[in-house]
């Protein structure tokens, strides 16, 4: 059979999305595939992902996906029609117009692509979904009648494509008024990550479009954050910690981290979290949520009923009727008699609750009653039967009440009954939240005192680090016998967040540094991370006895954190095991007191940048829309850099230096913004900082609008034939 040749696909990209990479993708018409290079991410995943205008209630899905090649097209083909379906997964997925061969010459363009499943025509699709693979185009010739002849491709094509109800949610985190809803802030874009975890292929769409939230509820709750198949991150049974960025009330959580499961380990925190992250996802064509998503912190909460611990279910036996979260920590089997003075209990929890069809029922992917399959609840509960069912009502518990200035003795706090300023998922990449909303009331006195007791005694006055963190960090792990797995490192405006991790046979080392423009943003942090911790009272696994490191200095039974100058640095240690270890294979104080000890006695790292410039002589004052501004900096004396931009609606931030080097805005539509590009230091992890004002005026109206696509008229062509030994 003969071949054809694809050289290069385009799309248009309707809403911001962002690369796992960082790289943001903006609206506009984009090159997703080339016949050179690599696009390759992950096992469905592409590195130009692209997200399309769900068109519900349009009959047709039709849209702007171009296809070019060649082909060696016969003398008996001229004058005919052909068309190019694209198959993924063994399906037809997109199918052309019917396009005439060219009268000479051997050029493929095919303009804009048929949506063939989902079919729009019987049934529309509420909630997002996504195909990502390889792609197989085959090019059938049509005579008029029927199909007469076919070329394969010569390769498959990388693709991902998302479709979208909306843009992504960029806020508000405070709320002007307890009619509006805080929402996440998802700028600049959508998270790819968030698609390749929660939306679905249309093949395992249900029946019908009304069966379709329920549905994605389920498939994210149970089958992706629960899944009892796999054994990380698995419940903390040992501190009760959350490790990826939040606490009670929520925060920024770190999306990347929980994807690439950084930490074997987690909470109710992070799960709600990433069940909220799925949850925003669901909007309808104005932006809102389907299910009106939110946050709900109980304290106190109460003693659960008997069953499994998200990831502990293949772990089998007692871990199966768990009724005391923390046995670790007190040091017992997972089960105890119910009145056995020792069993822990949840002394409080976070969960989500959705609102459909005017019934709130709760998500929870934490814990599951004991039964042949458990299952979490997933949106079929109320709060006050979820309380029932979970919780030991033979012990105290919660009142399931709303905290309110009217009834402050309610357990419960939500938005916007508790606060106008979010409880919850802030951001998915990670960005601090602000610390006053970030503190459970009754924690606060608690977190003080412990922290006033860490202080260490006529430490040094605090000095902003010019030690090469990275190579001391690194010459301490190796000194431990810790192989090097791997560091990345996030920037923020004002501070960075370095994550080191390290293996020991099968157990896992990290040390995270955070690094900050003050002395007030490592007390944030290490705030931050008192409030993550589950187990009350704090003492009880927080201790103040070990190496006295920097200014403050904490330990537990497998890690240590501690503030030295504008750092804050938390060393961890993980096994593998389920069952707990008498002793860590690894001494991770002595790890922590080797890393201070070194920060506190090297030389500064000769040649640290003390700023970013860039390499205009004056900015433009102003740049036109549907144009780039394109800045250079000397990015070799930095571990990590990226942009930002006050609005993304102006001017539109690649994130990270393109393979030049040089920092890209995309400018959009009129108006002002403020460009930020952002850097830690190479070394010192310094976050360091530059800002400019940027106008943006329109040269050519509608050059960065994108209209509706129509489909051409009459009816779809005529079905290509099946495509055998294509599953």
């Amino acid at each position: 059979m003969a071949t054809w040749t694809i050289t290069k696909i385009e799309a248009e990209n309707r809403f911001n999305v962002v690369t796992s990479g960082g790289i943001t993708i903006p609206l506009g018409d984009q090159t997703v595939w080339t016949n050179t290079g690599s696009w390759v991410d992950g096992p469905t995943g592409s590195t130009r992902p692209n997200v399309f205008l769900n068109t519900m209630p349009t009959a047709t899905g039709f849209y702007k996906i171009n296809v070019y090649g060649t082909a060696p097209f016969s003398a008996s083909w001229r004058g005919k029609s052909y068309v190019v379906a694209g198959h993924v997964g063994g399906r037809l997925a997109l199918i052309s117009p019917l396009v005439p061969v060219p009268v000479t010459g051997n050029a493929v363009a095919v303009n804009r692509l048929y949506l063939m499943a989902p079919d729009f025509k019987t049934r529309q699709v509420v909630i997002p979904f996504r195909y990502g693979g390889d792609f197989s185009w085959q090019l059938w010739l049509w005579n008029g009648k029927e199909y007469i002849a076919s070329m394969a491709p010569s390769t498959t094509t990388r693709l991902e494509l998302c479709w979208a109800r909306a843009t992504a949610p960029t806020g508000p985190v405070t709320a002007p008024s307890p009619a509006i809803r805080t929402r996440v802030d998802m700028t600049p874009g959508y998270p790819i990550l968030l698609w390749r975890l929660f939306a679905p292929n249309p093949s395992e769409l249900p029946a019908a479009a009304s069966q379709d939230v329920a549905f994605y509820i389920q498939r994210a709750i149970v089958n992706v954050i629960w899944n009892a198949s796999l054994t990380t991150p698995r419940y903390d049974t040992l501190r009760g910690m959350a490790y990826y960025g939040v606490t009670g009330y929520g925060g920024g959580f770190q999306l990347k981290e929980w994807f690439n499961t950084l930490y074997p380990r987690c909470n109710c925190y992070d799960l709600a979290g990433i069940s909220q992250l799925a949850l925003s996802m669901l909007m309808d064509a104005n932006g809102a949520e389907l299910t009106d998503s939110h946050w709900v912190f109980q304290s106190p909460n109460g003693f659960i009923n008997p069953g499994p611990l998200i990831r502990w279910v293949a772990s089998g036996g007692d871990n199966l009727r768990c009724n005391t979260p923390f046995w670790e920590s007190a040091g017992t089997a997972p089960y105890v008699p119910p009145t056995a003075s020792n069993r822990t209990s949840f002394g409080n929890h976070a969960w989500v609750e959705v609102t459909r069809n005017g019934l709130t029922t709760v998500v929870d992917a934490t814990h599951a009653l004991q039964a042949p399959t458990p299952t979490p609840p997933a949106g079929t509960q109320t709060r006050e039967n979820y309380i029932n069912a979970t919780l030991d009502p033979a012990r105290p518990r919660g009142n399931a009440q709303a905290k309110t200035t009217t009834n402050p003795s309610g357990s419960c706090s939500l938005n916007p009954s508790t606060s106008l300023q979010r409880i919850g998922v802030y951001n998915p990449w990670g960005r601090p939240a602000p610390l006053s909303a970030m503190i459970p009331e009754e924690l606060a006195k608690e977190i003080e005192t412990l922290v006033e007791k860490g202080k260490v005694p006529d430490a040094a006055k605090p000095e902003f680090n010019r030690v090469d963190v990275h190579d001391a960090t690194l010459r301490s792990a190796v000194s431990k016998n810790l192989a090097a797995a791997g560091t990345t490192t996030s920037v923020f405006e004002t501070s960075s967040h370095t994550t080191y991790a390290f293996r020991h046979g099968t157990d896992t080392a990290t040390v995270t540094i955070d690094a900050f423009e003050d002395f007030e943003g490592p007390m944030h942090a290490l705030v931050s991370l008192l409030a993550s911790i589950q187990i009350l009272p704090l003492s009880a696994v927080v201790h103040t006895d070990g190496p006295r490191l920097g200014a403050y200095s904490f330990r537990t039974a497998t890690s240590a954190f501690w503030i030295r100058g504008n750092l804050f640095i938390h060393a961890q240690y993980f096994s593998s095991e389920t069952e707990p270890k008498l002793e860590l294979e690894v001494d991770i104080s002595a790890l922590a007191a080797d890393i201070d000890a070194q920060l506190a006695s090297r030389e500064a790292a000769p040649h640290l940048p003390t700023g970013i410039k860039h390499d205009w002589a004056s900015l433009p004052d102003v740049v036109h829309s549907g144009k780039e501004l394109r800045v250079g900096v000397d990015t070799d004396r930095f571990a990590s850099m990226t942009s930002f931009s006050d609005n993304i609606d102006v001017l539109v931030p690649r994130g990270p230096p393109d393979e030049e080097g040089r920092f890209v805005f995309y400018a959009r539509a009129a108006g002002k913004a403020k460009a930020t590009i952002a850097g830690a230091a190479k070394g010192s992890l310094q976050p360091l900082h530059t800002s400019f004002d940027i106008t943006v005026a329109v040269e050519h109206p509608g050059t960065t609008s994108v209209e509706a696509v129509e489909a051409p008229p009459g009816d779809l062509p005529p079905m290509v034939p099946d495509m055998p030994g294509q599953e």
